[in-house]
């Protein structure tokens, strides 16, 4: 199943939200402080939903894959990132 994951890798301990639309993610990221915009980044992941995806979730070790990340503009925008 693809998901959109939206966090602050430069601080451990931050919220990491999960959005299941490339639109929710969108409207997210316009949403956060430009302050904060550069600090965050936006990746497109795969979570797998067989029995052994959902057991491992549950137990802590999510089989995740990502498949895309973006950077976010100062207008709030989504930019692909090479090789990332």
């Amino acid at each position: 199943m693809k998901l959109y994951k939206l966090y602050n890798p430069e601080v451990p301990d931050s919220v990491i939200r999960y959005f299941g639309g490339l639109a929710d993610l969108k409207e997210a990221c316009r949403n956060l402080l430009r302050v904060q915009r550069d600090e965050h980044i936006a990746q497109e992941i795969n979570v797998q939903t067989d029995k052994a995806g959902v057991v491992g979730t549950l137990n802590g070790e999510p089989q995740i894959t990502v498949l895309r990340t973006f950077g976010i503009t100062a207008r709030g925008a989504l930019k692909e990132e090479d090789g990332v």
